[in-house]
């Protein structure tokens, strides 16, 4: 159910609440309980401007005046930070004064502060500017910022309609940032990873995005190609270990899906496919299976346990009939272990 709130020092703005908006603003970044340590985040990286607009958007003034006066503000930024301190200071006071005035800076100032201006130029007060709360949007804050403004401060019909044709223009216009409205899905978010590739020629990020939902949450024959593409240009640039850190890491990804979905913890809708094992490890002399577990330094006796300079056993031997473990017959390697003790 959707509520209307006041919240803050600025009783003129009407802001919506809902469990969906809530959790929307969550997502985004915007947990009121932690809205102070984030500011201080930013007034640390030296985003000051940042960090005085989201206390505007919180409608907390008064902080926002003193975050633009804290000693943190680099000294480049001193003296324009301590103007725009006064400017919000006076808000309120001659409202055709300050409206023409900080027009002028909406322009000419932080992406950031434009949007903090314009929101103030949307109080009820000032409603003779004919401002919409849209032009705030227009501006190039972050995206993630941006939908969590209108979680804020739209009314239901008008903030699905934003949304819609944010979702269509990111999808489009293959805008990572978008992800966020679409998520990994098989849809909308290939749709966008596939334009985003068309766009930038970048094969990586799709396929290390997409590897955390195919093919367990969905298969999806185009992510598939992606993966193929990404291998393949791997081992062209002879990066072969990459190229086998990233299968590694997508057979991980795999059986903890499978492992979570079995524990009935899992909200997976499929299970993840993964087959038995294909390669088995045997010596040459005794068919003795070589797995980790056999490996392992209480399974083996002394002679079998050759230290090597790390304080690993260095096993080349066969923990069972002790010959010398034989070369694999695919990459002429020696099958050597080092397992700590």
């Amino acid at each position: 159910e959707e509520t209307v709130e006041h919240i803050g020092e600025l009783n003129e703005f009407k802001t919506y609440s809902s469990q969906s908006r809530r959790t929307a603003l969550d997502i985004c970044g915007w947990k009121v309980e932690e809205l102070d340590n984030e500011c201080e985040r930013l007034m640390d990286s030296g985003e000051c401007e940042k960090a005085a607009a989201m206390y505007i958007f919180n409608l907390n003034l008064s902080k926002a005046v003193r975050c633009l006066q804290s000693k943190k503000i680099p000294e480049s930024k001193r003296d324009f930070c301590n103007v725009l301190a006064l400017a919000f200071a006076g808000y309120g006071s001659d409202q055709l004064l300050w409206t023409r005035t900080c027009k002028k800076l909406v322009k000419k100032t932080h992406p950031y502060i434009s949007a903090a201006i314009l929101l103030l130029l949307n109080g009820e007060t000032l409603s003779a500017e004919n401002l919409s709360f849209l032009d705030v949007v227009s501006t190039s804050i972050m995206l993630k910022d941006k939908i969590a403004f209108c979680c804020r401060f739209l009314p239901q019909i008008q903030l699905r309609k934003w949304l819609k044709s944010q979702t269509k223009r990111c999808v489009v216009g293959g805008v990572l940032d978008g992800v966020i409205l679409t998520g990994l899905s098989k849809t909308k978010g290939v749709k966008l990873m596939q334009a985003y590739i068309n766009r930038t020629a970048d094969i990586q990020t799709p396929a290390l995005a997409m590897s955390y939902v195919v093919p367990s949450r969905f298969r999806d024959a185009t992510s598939e190609r992606w993966f193929a593409c990404y291998r393949e240009l791997l081992n062209s640039w002879k990066l072969f270990d990459e190229r086998a850190k990233f299968d590694i890491e997508r057979k991980d990804l795999l059986n903890y899906n499978e492992l979570t979905k079995i524990a009935g913890v899992s909200t997976l809708g499929m299970s993840s496919g993964v087959g038995p094992s294909q390669i088995y490890v045997r010596c040459k002399f005794c068919s003795q299976s070589l797995t980790m577990s056999m490996m392992a330094p209480s399974k083996l006796s002394l002679k079998n346990r050759p230290m090597g300079n790390s304080g690993c056993a260095d096993f080349k031997c066969c923990p069972k009939c002790g010959k010398r473990l034989p070369s694999c017959v695919l990459c002429l390697l020696p099958l050597e272990y080092a397992v700590p003790i």
